[in-house]
């Protein structure tokens, strides 16, 4: 790395650095309390507006700040949005027991929470069974678990929900949420790595992706599709770098290397041609190898003599885990429901998040 480049890097650490505190501390004055019991005992330089607890083994000293918090919150306009949020609260477990972490559980929940949310972020140590246990039997309303896997030699963050008091047991779903923080940005949001966009030539993925996407780039010479399509897709919440490949049996390769890495696959036809689905068919054998979501997206329904999407996977024999999505690549909403699709796919599969 040359000296440039290392000043470049050490200018964007601290410039990410400053706008994740600008952002803090615009949450805090309209409608996040933070109570911090971990930077005291790390000596991090504070921040105007969070309560610090500065004996973190002593239970008196949080009950201090957390009264602090609950005055501060009830004097606030608009009070009833107010969040307060208790980060690294297994500092209290840890360097005390596991008895006084349980303590001030039960005093948020007979005191703070019925007046204001309370958000509690309990690392998953090994504590024991009793403990996990009597904290379940609190009755918190929403239990969200956050953590980390590995796959395919890289780390993703993952978010399920446990726990929600409002809806039954049954209707909750077990699937693990791939999440990053953008910031700036909207901070929170659900993340899919890497979705391919393949295809036979002309079957319009191109189009697909700069419909799907709030940018795009591609490469094209006289029309056609040279190098690659790349796209970044944001929807309800969502975000995704989608990759377009060329059809052409010459740039197999890529399509190979791509979908190695690749979360979810979206393979273009044209409903109008079924000449192309010889080489889909090829295509396909490729992916199959690599274990992957696959849904096909069955494009160019609003032509004439487009083929059913029943049609296309009989023709295409494809097994029963590939559904088959009608679509126009130029339609936003029926592109979307392509990738609703794909999504719902990942975030089911084993592979996507095991």
């Amino acid at each position: 790395m040359t000296p440039n480049k290392f000043k470049e890097k050490i200018v964007n650490i601290q410039t990410s650095d400053e706008l994740s505190q600008s952002k803090l501390k615009e949450l805090i004055e309209k409608n996040l309390i933070l109570i911090d019991g971990y930077s005291s005992l790390i000596g991090a330089e504070k921040i105007e507006g969070v309560f610090y607890v500065d004996n973190p083994s002593n239970i008196e000293s949080w009950i201090k700040q957390f009264d602090s918090a609950l005055k501060e919150a009830e004097s606030r306009n608009g009070a009833e949005n107010t969040f307060i949020v208790i980060p690294y609260f297994s500092v209290i477990i840890d360097i005390s027991d596991e008895k006084t972490g349980l303590d001030l559980v039960k005093y948020l929940k007979e005191t703070v929470h019925k007046v204001f949310s309370v958000i509690i972020a309990i690392g998953k140590w090994p504590y024991t069974e009793d403990f996990w246990n009597e904290v379940r039997a609190l009755g918190f309303d929403v239990v969200i678990e956050a953590s980390r896997y590995i796959y395919k030699l890289r780390e993703y963050r993952y978010f399920r929900i446990k726990h929600c008091s409002w809806r039954d047991s049954k209707e909750i779903s077990q699937n693990k949420y791939l999440f990053r923080v953008e910031i700036p940005g909207p901070g929170f949001t659900v993340y899919i790595p890497k979705v391919v966009i393949t295809g036979p030539y002309n079957s319009g993925k191109s189009t697909f992706v700069s419909t799907i996407s709030k940018s795009s780039v591609s490469v094209d010479f006289m029309g056609t599709t040279v190098a690659l399509d790349f796209g970044i897709l944001s929807i309800g919440g969502i975000s995704a770098h989608v990759f377009g490949t060329p059809g052409q049996e010459r740039f197999d390769e890529i399509l190979s290397y791509l979908a190695k890495e690749a979360l979810g696959v979206i393979l273009i036809v044209d409903s109008t041609r079924p000449e192309t689905f010889d080489r889909a068919k090829e295509m396909l054998e490729k992916l199959y190898l690599r274990d992957v979501p696959i849904v096909v997206a069955a494009n160019k329904q609003d032509l004439e003599g487009a083929l059913p999407p029943e049609k296309v996977r009989e023709l295409l024999n494809l097994p029963k885990g590939i559904p088959v999505v009608p679509t126009v690549a130029y339609d936003k909403e029926r592109v979307f429901r392509v990738f609703e699709k794909l999504y719902e796919m990942i975030s089911k599969s084993s592979g996507g998040c095991p």
